[in-house]
């Protein structure tokens, strides 16, 4: 189960491709992805989602009309198996597309019956411009798909006065004077949910990354709230140095608890809030007092419904600052905790390119920035008998400048919760590096230390494919996605996806290479599946990776990739495409030896490739893609 939800697509870093492949026009972005579990193809399975919303700044026209009245709102979202990519290293997208359209041969992991988006995590209404009329005389469009709102959200605009008072408030005569507004007509504002949700609770503090959730046929957002205090007796000021600026970061507390949960619907504006400290074992004296006050504010945490509830996780924010007090509290004993002598720093991240790692002897292990962040992951902790989706962080022995680089020890905040109860979300659990002695094992690799390992690798061919990939002519942009540690039986596997990219910015990353450290041994392959062959030459690998046949992505356009049994004296469509596949790995082999003979050879065994699939596609008379690798590793070419 670990193995088949390693996770190889970075969300930070296939923004830019789901925004390449999927925004579909020019006024609709992903601003953020975030990974989350779904049930597909009767398995649970890690995904990466994104919200496709509305950018108002992108608009085809800059009139009031089309920024308040016809161009109104989002839709829909973008999800695809972060466990998986296409043939040509791209997100296999399962749910896509305007309208929304479901990957064939998969059971579709949601239905979306209301795909417009209204309220969402970017819309920014602090200039008075983020307000939408709807209900008015004009069709509103939603890219290829033209609406009309339903909802009981805003605020009627059915009097003079209230249409006076409106175009008072924005600072605009349109609401007033605007022939194409009816009774009907309702205006939507306050449509950041941020901005939303500490309107309603302002002595909440909110977590900085709220998550789309599919439920019940509608997109909801999920957001962690907190309760804070300074003055809780006998306690340390938290470290908020890991944190990105908002809420927390700009609050000095030593009491921290995750109280509170938001969903808000983004067709309505729908906003319930629902007090979750019980869910951490025990209540909450601050958010108990706020409910006291505000009697009908909060409801119970068992009234959120199921849809949601098995979608909740661990929160990002309150994580980050329990790993970065745990380095010292760990220590129970009281004189080993005045010592110092055994405290840890969260491990040092890694460069995101090869040619940096000259740079990080220098890193500050205190600085925030290269510490490595909370991921979520989907996997089997060691002695459990199931996956359990959880936030992980690693640790490394305290050291003033990061010198000090080997792993002591992981910590997880598990987040599967039971439909009728709490199951083990909330839980935090610590595992340590020890020997079968159960003594500290002081020599277990750390993140950095795998990292470098990888990039310096001669013997699995992986510090030549670097060297190739990352600056070989130029034109191509390289980088790593998240080091991921994951546990197998009672050794620990690095796992790290390799993206490259052309340096325009319509050549978004596409994953070519995974590399693989296990025990002071590195493999890399095209394939996660291929690496782990190697590194295990007898086990049976099953990764759910796509396969390298032909597939037709959902909300994209079929790629082709040959295939077949070599035959020499190719006559038919099926022999020349089985000639084209040999030639093509022919090619690729040369590519890897290097040097300006093996370049060579690569261009003229590419291009009698390709001169077969072009008699295969006129044989056939149809038009046939291929895809080819670039020698200076830029985004492949298509033809």
């Amino acid at each position: 189960d670990t193995v088949k939800n390693i996770r190889l697509l970075d969300p930070t870093i296939v923004e830019s491709t789901y925004q390449a492949l999927e925004a579909k026009l020019d006024f609709f972005g992903f601003k953020d992805l975030d990974v989350d579990r779904y049930t597909v193809d009767d398995e649970t399975t890690q995904v990466v989602i994104g919200a496709r919303e509305l950018d108002s700044s992108k608009l085809p026209q800059n009139t009031w009309e089309a920024k308040h009245l016809s161009y109104t709102h989002g839709y829909g979202i973008a999800l695809a198996p972060a466990n998986a990519v296409t043939s040509n290293g791209q997100p296999d997208f399962l749910v896509g597309d305007i309208p929304i359209t479901d990957a064939p041969g998969h059971t579709a992991p949601v239905k979306l019956d209301r795909p417009e988006i209204y309220f969402g995590e970017h819309i920014d209404g602090s200039d008075g411009d983020g307000y939408a009329i709807v209900g008015t005389k004009l069709v509103e469009q939603g890219g290829t798909v033209k609406t009309k709102y339903e909802g009981k959200g805003g605020v009627a605009m059915d009097s003079f006065t209230r249409r006076a008072a409106f175009a008072l408030r924005f600072g605009d005569v349109e609401p007033l004077i605007s022939s194409y507004l009816t009774d009907q007509s309702r205006i939507l504002y306050n449509r950041d949910i941020g901005t939303r949700v500490r309107s309603i609770a302002p002595f909440v503090k909110w977590d900085n990354d709220p998550y789309p959730v599919i439920a019940d046929g509608h997109l909801d957002y999920v957001i962690d709230g907190y309760t804070t205090s300074a003055t809780y007796p006998y306690a340390q000021t938290a470290n908020t140095d890991g944190l990105d600026d908002g809420d927390l970061k700009a609050e000095e507390f030593n009491y921290l608890r995750n109280s509170v949960k938001a969903v808000v619907d983004s067709y309505d504006g729908t906003v319930s809030l629902y007090m979750t400290d019980d869910l951490y074992g025990a209540k909450d004296p601050v958010i108990r007092a706020y409910a006291e006050a505000f009697p009908k504010l909060f409801k119970n945490s068992d009234q959120i419904p199921a849809t949601i509830r098995q979608h909740l996780r661990y929160p990002e924010d309150m994580f980050r600052v329990q790993t970065s007090m745990w380095g010292r509290y760990h220590l129970a004993n009281p004189a080993d905790f005045y010592r110092a002598d055994d405290n840890w720093d969260v491990a040092q991240n890694p460069p995101s390119t090869p040619d940096a790692k000259a740079d990080t002897s220098s890193l500050p292990s205190s600085s925030a920035s290269s510490t490595i962040l909370p991921y979520y992951l989907l996997m089997k902790l060691p002695q459990e008998t199931k996956s359990d989706f959880l936030i992980f962080r690693p640790f490394v022995q305290h050291s003033k400048e990061g010198s000090r680089r080997q792993l002591t020890s992981f910590m997880v905040g598990l987040s599967d919760m039971g439909l009728k109860d709490n199951g083990n979300y909330g839980h935090l659990e610590v595992f340590t590096m020890a020997d079968d002695k159960g003594q500290r094992n002081r020599e277990v690799d750390g993140p950095l230390i795998a990292h470098q390992k990888i990039v310096s690798d001669v013997a699995s061919g992986a510090s030549r494919e670097l060297t190739l990939l990352n600056g070989s002519g130029g034109g191509s942009k390289v980088q790593f996605g998240n080091m991921l540690i994951v546990p197998i039986d009672q050794g620990l596997l690095y796992v790290r996806p390799l993206y490259v990219s052309g340096d325009t910015a319509d050549s978004p990353p596409v994953l070519r290479k995974v590399f693989i450290e296990m025990g002071g041994q590195v493999q890399i392959g095209d394939t996660l599946s291929e690496a782990l062959k190697k590194l295990f030459p007898t086990a049976e690998i099953d990764t759910r990776e796509a396969s390298k046949t032909p597939t037709t992505p959902a909300g994209g356009t079929p790629t082709t990739t040959p295939g077949g049994t070599p035959t020499p004296a190719a006559k038919n469509p099926e022999q020349l495409i089985a000639s084209a596949i040999v030639l093509f790995d022919q090619a690729d082999q040369a590519l890897r030896s290097g040097g300006a003979t093996g370049i060579a050879d690569y261009q003229s065994k590419t291009a009698q490739a390709e001169d077969l699939i072009r008699q295969a596609n006129q044989a056939l008379g149809g038009t046939t893609t291929t895809t080819t690798t670039a020698i200076d590793g830029s985004t492949p070419t298509t033809r």
